[in-house]
């Protein structure tokens, strides 16, 4: 856990109001607690807003409101390999596309000697690449460690 930026907004009689950057796996919840702890009282969190996760930002957001409106949504929508361009990537040869494009998900195997091990009750997942580069997929890792195919494109 790292925390990256906090940054005070707003204090009242009975709230604080922060900004805060930090990695994943931070409880934000629980830092409100041990702030409060800190501070001689008790605290609980009133709400929370992410306005950012990866690469996106919701300043980059679309309003649900101008969905109707939009000239072109499309334009609008981001790709499933932008979706997935910070994940770690797993490539797989010819044989291996085929295979789990028949639903043989031996070939994930590999990720489990590629790809480093989920931190307790942390999901994972990684991209599949093909041998053009091209991504082909996102793969989940199981709470036991082991890999199962999500989705293919």
């Amino acid at each position: 856990v790292e925390i990256y930026q906090l940054e005070l907004e707003a204090v009242s009689e009975s709230e604080l109001s922060y900004n805060l950057v930090c990695s994943k796996g931070t409880y934000v919840r629980s830092l409100a607690r041990d702030i409060g702890e800190d501070l001689g009282l008790g605290a609980c969190v009133k709400s929370i807003r992410r306005v950012g996760s990866g690469g996106f930002n919701v300043d980059a957001a679309m309003k649900f409101s101008e969905l109707d409106s939009a000239s072109n949504i499309e334009r609008q929508l981001i790709s499933m390999e932008q979706f997935a361009s910070d994940l770690p990537s797993l490539e797989v040869t010819r044989d291996e596309m085929r295979a789990l494009e028949q639903g043989d998900q031996r070939p994930l195997t590999r990720a489990g000697m590629v790809l480093e091990p989920n931190a307790p009750g942390e999901p994972k997942m990684a991209k599949i690449i093909d041998e053009n580069s091209r991504f082909r997929g996102v793969l989940r890792q199981t709470p036991e460690g082991s890999w199962n195919l999500w989705f293919l494109v």
